[in-house]
C-alpha cells in the first residue's frame, strides 16, 4: 500500500496511518481538480468568465478506522497554521505543499439489538473475540472515522 506522509518540511513530513477500512470497503483518494472561474454578468445580460491561470489542487483523505493516538496527530498537524507538505503515494512522488482546509472525525459505535450504543467493557464483554469487532476495538480503545482535506497552497 503506498505511503502519504504529511508534515511543515519535507524532512518532518510524517508517515500519515495506513488506510484501515472495516466490512472490506474501499478505500477512496479523490483529487478535486477543477478550474478556478470568475463569472461576471455585464449590463447587457451576458457573463463574461475569467480563467485563472493556476487552478490548486484538492485531496480527500479518508479513514474508516483510526484510533485516537493517530488522530491527535492529524489534529495537532492541522494546529499548526502553517502551509505543509505532502506526498501521496497513491498519485506520485513529487511534493506538494498544502493546507489543511479540514479534519473531520466521529467515534465509531457499535449498537445493541435496540439500537442504542454499546461501547464494550474489559469485564464480559460479548464482543471481544468477534474478529470485525477486534478490529474496531483494539486494547478497548474506540476508533475513529476522519476525513482530512488539503488544499494545495500554491
Amino acid at each position: 500500500m503506498p505511503d502519504i506522509y504529511l508534515g511543515p518540511t519535507i524532512v518532518a513530513a510524517m508517515l500519515l496511518p495506513p488506510i484501515r477500512w472495516v466490512d472490506e470497503g474501499q478505500p477512496g483518494f479523490p483529487i478535486d481538480y477543477t478550474k478556478q472561474i470568475e463569472k461576471a454578468g455585464v449590463l447587457s445580460g451576458a457573463q463574461r468568465f475569467n480563467y485563472k491561470s493556476v487552478h490548486q489542487r484538492r485531496w480527500q483523505l479518508s479513514w474508516d478506522h483510526i484510533y485516537d493516538d493517530e488522530l491527535d496527530t492529524l489534529i495537532t498537524l492541522e494546529g499548526l497554521n502553517v502551509p505543509l507538505w505532502f506526498q501521496n503515494g497513491w498519485e506520485g512522488v513529487a511534493w506538494k505543499e498544502v493546507v489543511i482546509a479540514s479534519v473531520e472525525y466521529s467515534p465509531n459505535t457499535v449498537t445493541n439489538i435496540c439500537g442504542g450504543i454499546f461501547w464494550p467493557t474489559i469485564y464480559g464483554d460479548p464482543y471481544y473475540g468477534d474478529p470485525y469487532y477486534e478490529g474496531i476495538y483494539t486494547d478497548h480503545h474506540p476508533s475513529f472515522r476522519v476525513t482530512v482535506t488539503l488544499e494545495e497552497a500554491n
